[in-house]
């Protein structure tokens, strides 16, 4: 377990700062859980059989009957306190963030001590959630001048799929295991998904050769991974598809990803992907979520290498977004980043459809302005600013919407300034 060391602070503060600023941009909420929790929450999240489990978990006794562990990551344990302290009544999704430690045994010499900053969204299963994950990695990662990301997605599908997919690996190699790696070997007989991105040089011509998960989907899976596709093409992001990324987590289904620093990373900066059945595995009612997280020390060599340094500015009033109907849903990824791209907080419940629905929530939000944006809009290249509380409103053009907000948002500051005064 390794100090950080004066000469790398910067680089520590910066990823803090940075990650404060994205999750306010953004809208999430700080979530502080243990770093020892109950041993069973991660085996029955992460899957009693997985090797994290068997090889990798710290467990000790508390007392002659209680086991405990140290977290080994942290997605578990947001989860437990969304289900613990009933978190759907305090948002719907609840859009979460953490940070800190993680633990997880090696061999001798090994890193054991790792730092994560996640961010999760719970409670709906619509893509946009999904899409917008990767938007916030990015918008990180881009905060710390990491210009070139390479994003790799794929879909392991979900448990109506999975099951007739994991039949076709199992026959697939049965033939296979005398050429498979030793470490393959051992996986043979737990998650076969695993041996799809082993990195030995036989194991990946034999992978090459395997059954593709996206020829075995299910129409929902389908449906969900291209959604998610188009949303990401329709704001800019370049992407590689990936048919063996199966992600690192066992709890994992539908859409997943991973993010490099650049093309001749060997190790991914970012990671995450759908979590639909977590919620079950660890005592809940099943609850859609997704999320991402940043691996700090990947994060820190990078930064290390291309000497990044970041300030962090002053932020604004909050903004509250609403997008009715589905070509403008499609479309508010981007336009909400055009905004926060400038600096303004923009709070959103895309997940509703109804504009009465988003109204609703955007009154509790504490949002000076509302903008929405509809099918009308979209043809007249317009957006419409409301006063929140007066809900005095006009359309103004796309173009200058930014600085037309910002503007306003200024002399709102000065008004509440006057009335504290």
């Amino acid at each position: 377990m390794l100090d950080i060391s004066p000469r790398d602070t910067e680089f520590w503060r910066a990823i803090q700062k940075t990650g404060e600023k994205i999750a306010e941009l953004h809208h999430f909420y700080l979530v502080q859980t243990p770093v020892v929790e109950r041993a069973e929450l991660f085996e029955s999240a992460l899957g009693k059989n997985t090797q994290l489990n068997s090889q990798e978990l710290f467990t000790f006794k508390a007392g002659t009957r209680t086991r405990m562990a140290l977290r080994p990551e942290g997605v578990s344990s947001v989860m437990r306190s969304y289900i613990q302290n009933q978190l759907g009544y305090f948002s719907l999704p609840l859009r979460a963030y953490y940070h800190g430690p993680m633990y997880r045994k090696g061999k001798k010499g090994e890193q054991q001590q790792f730092n994560e900053w996640g961010f999760e969204i719970i409670g709906d299963g619509a893509p946009v959630y999904d899409a917008e994950i990767v938007v916030t990695l990015l918008d990180f990662l881009k905060s710390l001048k990491i210009n070139k990301p390479v994003l790799k997605v794929n879909t392991i599908g979900c448990r109506v799929c999975q099951p007739g997919f994991r039949k076709k690996l199992k026959n697939f190699y049965r033939y296979q295991g005398g050429s498979l790696c030793k470490g393959c070997r051992s996986l043979y007989k737990g998650d076969l998904m695993k041996l799809l991105q082993c990195e030995a040089k036989k194991c990946i011509e034999i992978a090459e050769k395997a059954p593709n998960i996206l020829n075995h989907l299910c129409q929902n899976c389908n449906n969900h991974f291209q959604n998610i596709l188009e949303l990401i093409e329709d704001n800019q992001i370049s992407y590689l598809p990936d048919p063996y990324l199966v992600g690192d987590r066992d709890y994992y289904s539908k859409f997943v990803f991973q993010i490099f620093a650049d093309q001749e990373a060997e190790e991914p900066i970012a990671s995450g992907g759908r979590q639909d059945y977590l919620s079950e595995r660890i005592g809940g009612r099943q609850m859609p979520a997704t999320g991402g997280v940043i691996h700090s020390d990947v994060l820190v060599e990078h930064l290390k290498k291309i000497s990044s340094r970041h300030e962090i500015g002053q932020w604004q009033e909050k903004v509250f977004f609403i997008a009715i109907g589905e070509r403008a849903r499609r479309a508010s990824l981007s336009l909400m980043n055009r905004f926060r791209n400038q600096g303004v907080i923009i709070i959103e419940s895309l997940g509703r459809k109804t504009l009465s629905s988003q109204l609703k929530v955007a009154k509790k939000s504490e949002a000076e302005l509302v903008l929405i944006y509809g099918q009308r809009e979209i043809f007249e290249g317009t957006v419409i600013i409301r006063r929140l509380g007066s809900g005095i409103q006009e359309n103004v053009l796309l173009e200058g919407a930014v600085n037309e907000v910002k503007n306003r948002l200024k002399k709102i500051k000065k008004q509440n300034s006057k009335l504290k005064s």
